[in-house]
């Protein structure tokens, strides 16, 4: 029996996410870097602790890919080509957005708002650091349009 394309874009998917996964859990072993993120670095493994552990987890992200390989070649070609480098200009203007709803929250009247007065003096200094951190901002703003003008959008194939 035939899959639909429904069947397909789940097997692709799903070696994706497997292969995220992957992926996260090498920054977790061999750099100590938090999952969230935003944690606390952790410990990372011994030297040679990783290797059996990643040996298994390369044996799971390739039975995937063979999956994906077999029942969605063109689909998993197209995840595999690179998107212009308009789409790169434009996740760096997303995350430009993202840092500065960040710090938005380090303004001393968010901060108040949100849990209580604080003092003269700490109001101060949260005012400044957020004020040099949205100028900053407003370079690297800056510094992106000046990137996305020296690199004219590129379709797909070139």
């Amino acid at each position: 029996m035939e899959i639909g394309d429904q069947h397909r874009l789940h097997i692709i998917s799903t070696f994706l996410t497997v292969s995220r996964y992957v992926e996260e859990m090498e920054e977790i072993a061999v750099e100590g870097k938090s999952p969230s993120g935003v944690g606390q670095a952790l410990s990372p493994l011994p030297p040679g602790a990783w290797q059996p552990i990643a040996t298994f987890l390369e044996r799971i992200r390739a039975e995937c890919e063979a999956l994906a390989e077999s029942f969605s070649p063109a689909q998993l070609h197209e995840h595999r080509v690179q998107a212009p480098l308009g789409a790169t200009l434009m996740w760096l203007s997303v995350m430009l957005g993202r840092i500065e709803e960040a710090v938005e929250e380090l303004r001393p009247e968010v901060i108040e708002r949100k849990f209580g007065p604080i003092g003269e003096e700490v109001r101060r200094e949260l005012a400044c650091g957020a004020e040099h951190a949205v100028r900053a901002l407003e370079e690297a703003r800056r510094a992106l349009r000046a990137a996305a003008g020296r690199h004219p959008k590129r379709s797909k194939e070139q």
